[in-house]
């Protein structure tokens, strides 16, 4: 499937995820929390509130049904904070994120994320997001990366995943 480049919140729902976002950063980083993956440069926190609210809306699985071109169910949601060492090596996902939606939340510069074309194509996509766009691709039939931060240079991502209904 060709990834698709939608803004899937209204501007208010947008505004309270950054808000939320900002807050388990400024904790993070006053508690000197250290970082759930740090091979990867990032912190996560699996199915935040915030982000499985937004999850399970009508409105939002309706939104992914339309996208992806069939019936999903939501598995679950991830916040990714990475570090301006942050890195996303190549990869498909596991079953429970056979469709993915990923939202860029906030960053100091953007930080592209490039989705293979064909599987085994080596050839990919690059989606250059703004904060509040998301890209929805296959997690599992499409590889996907993003290349090594530069120093001083950190981004939010809010991820949602789905599977198809069998």
């Amino acid at each position: 499937m060709r990834p698709k480049v939608i803004r899937p919140l209204t501007r208010s729902q947008f505004k309270s995820l950054l808000m939320a976002t900002r807050k388990v950063r400024r904790i993070i980083e006053n508690f000197n929390i250290p970082m759930h993956e740090p091979a990867l440069g990032r912190w996560g926190i699996h199915d935040p509130p915030f982000l499985k609210k937004i999850l399970h809306t009508a409105k939002f699985k309706q939104l992914a049904h339309q996208v992806f071109g069939e019936n999903v169910r939501p598995t679950y949601s991830f916040l990714s904070m990475y570090s301006d060492q942050g890195e996303l090596l190549p990869h498909t996902d596991q079953k429970l994120c056979e469709y993915s939606i990923a939202l860029c939340i906030q960053q100091k510069k953007v930080w592209p994320l490039y989705i293979e074309k064909k599987p085994g194509s080596g050839t990919y996509w690059t989606y250059r997001l703004k904060p509040g766009e998301a890209v929805f691709y296959s997690g599992t039939r499409q590889r996907h990366h993003r290349k090594l931060r530069k120093k001083g240079n950190c981004c939010d991502i809010a991820l949602f995943h789905f599977q198809g209904k069998k």
